[in-house]
């Protein structure tokens, strides 16, 4: 009888950095799935682990959620908040955060739809950063095709 071919698996090693599900999910998003974890209590904390996994994670986002960028490029100032077009509701439906630092400076972070805030496809396309590639991909995806679920790095590990 034929057997399901076997998923190949990054095997776990000792010494290697294993990119926490909660981290990678707050660093895409800007929160994660419980919450803020504990390593991106503040603004320093959250260019380290950037700076870490950059490499890592921005491509998965480029592929799986084109048109858009991770909430992090926007948190330390990578690139350039969308600008608000009007005053948002005063109510807990959106998502706005705000993230201190220890020097005393922090920084609001919010994601909007889009008559409070600016179409972050539109806003990335105007700064350079989304080619005619890419947004040919975000209007396939919004449309519905090829959308697959995100894959955590470390769900890649056994």
């Amino acid at each position: 009888m034929p057997r399901m071919p076997a998923k190949i698996r990054k095997r776990f090693q000792e010494g290697i950095d294993i990119l926490d599900a909660e981290v990678e999910e707050t660093l895409v998003r800007g929160r994660g799935l419980l919450g803020t974890p504990p390593e991106l209590h503040t603004l320093e904390d959250w260019r380290v682990m950037w700076a870490k996994w950059r490499d890592v994670v921005l491509p998965k986002v480029i592929e799986y959620f084109p048109g858009t960028r991770p909430a992090a490029c926007y948190i330390v100032g990578e690139i350039e908040p969308r600008p608000l077009q009007t005053p948002p509701p005063l109510n807990n439906c959106l998502f706005k955060i705000y993230i201190g630092s220890e020097r005393g400076e922090g920084v609001w972070f919010h994601d909007y739809p889009e008559p409070y805030q600016r179409d972050e496809t539109r806003h990335l396309r105007d700064l350079g950063m989304i080619d005619d590639v890419e947004l040919k991909r975000y209007r396939r995806w919004m449309r519905g095709e090829g959308r697959r679920e995100y894959p955590h790095e470390q769900g890649r590990y056994e």
